[in-house]
């Protein structure tokens, strides 16, 4: 009998089920990904899904800087 083969977890998508590009910078509102890291997820290698989970934190961050900067901009002196 063979030993089982080790299990690897699944790495989750980090899709929140708010599915918009933002036409700025063309990525997801909900997930931060763009569309080709979205439509290519299930094909990715676990250390470029990883890659992509680590930098959302920085895309949100990021995009709402440039959200406020926009609506600074706008604001009556």
């Amino acid at each position: 009998m063979q030993p089982d083969a080790p299990v690897r977890p699944i790495i989750k998508s980090p899709c929140v089920r708010v599915c918009k590009i933002d036409e700025d910078d063309g990525r997801c509102l909900g997930c931060s990904r763009t569309a080709e890291e979205i439509r290519g997820w299930f094909q990715l290698a676990d250390e470029e899904k990883l890659g992509i989970i680590a930098a959302i934190p920085d895309r949100m961050r990021e995009r709402m800087a440039r959200r406020r900067a926009e609506r600074e901009s706008r604001a009556p002196a």
